[in-house]
C-alpha cells in the first residue's frame, strides 16, 4: 500500500503494520489513532526520518493508508499520552512525543537528544570566535589576486606537477615494505 508524503512515494510495510499491532497491544488504552502514529513512525524511519510530524499528516494522507480519520491534534496527542506506551523526553517509552508534537521511536530520540547535547558542549567548550569582516575581505582578495597572477603566468603544467608529485612520494614507497 503507498501514499505520498510531500513528494515522496512511501509504502507502508508489513512491518510498518506489524509493528503497529505490537505497539496497540501492549498499550493501556489502545486506540486505531494510536496505531495509526505507530504505522507513520515505523514507516517514517524506514525511509530515514528519525520523527513524524503529526501536524503535518492530513486525513488524506491517514486514508491512503487505511488509517482512521485523523482527529484534531490537541485530541490525538491526548490519546497517544494516555496510551501508557508514548512518553515525554527523557521518559522511558516506546515512543516518546515532543512538545512540538513530534513522535519518535525511543531509540532515535535518545540519539538525536545526545547529538544535541553533544554539539551543544562543544560549542561551551569552543565557541566560535568573531571575526573582522574587513580582515576576511582584504585576505580572501589577496588570495584571489594571487590565485588570477599565477593562472596568468601559465600556472600549474600537468608535467611539472606529475613530476613534482613522483619526486615527494618517492620517499614514502621506500619506506614501505614490498609487495610481493
Amino acid at each position: 500500500m503507498k501514499f505520498s508524503m510531500g513528494t515522496l512515494e512511501l509504502e507502508v510495510h508489513f512491518i510498518d503494520r506489524h509493528f503497529a499491532a505490537l505497539i496497540n497491544r501492549l498499550a493501556k488504552v489502545p486506540s486505531p489513532e494510536l496505531e495509526l502514529a505507530a504505522k507513520l513512525v515505523s514507516n517514517f524511519r524506514e525511509r530515514g526520518d528519525v520523527c513524524v510530524a503529526l501536524r503535518a499528516i492530513t486525513a488524506s494522507d491517514a486514508s491512503k493508508i487505511g488509517g482512521p480519520d485523523i482527529p484534531p491534534l490537541k485530541s490525538w496527542v491526548r490519546k497517544l499520552r494516555a496510551s501508557g506506551v508514548v512518553g515525554k523526553p527523557g521518559e522511558f517509552a516506546p515512543l516518546i512525543l515532543d512538545e512540538n508534537e513530534r513522535l519518535y521511536l525511543q531509540r532515535y530520540w535518545k540519539y538525536e537528544d545526545e547529538l544535541a547535547r553533544n554539539l551543544q558542549a562543544r560549542l561551551r567548550d569552543s565557541p566560535i570566535r568573531d571575526f573582522n569582516q574587513t580582515e576576511l575581505a582584504e585576505q580572501s582578495g589577496k588570495t584571489l589576486s594571487r590565485s588570477v597572477r599565477f593562472a596568468k603566468s601559465g600556472g600549474f603544467r600537468r608535467g611539472n606537477v606529475a613530476t613534482s608529485a613522483s619526486f615527494r612520494a618517492r620517499p614514502e614507497r621506500e619506506k614501505r615494505a614490498p609487495l610481493f
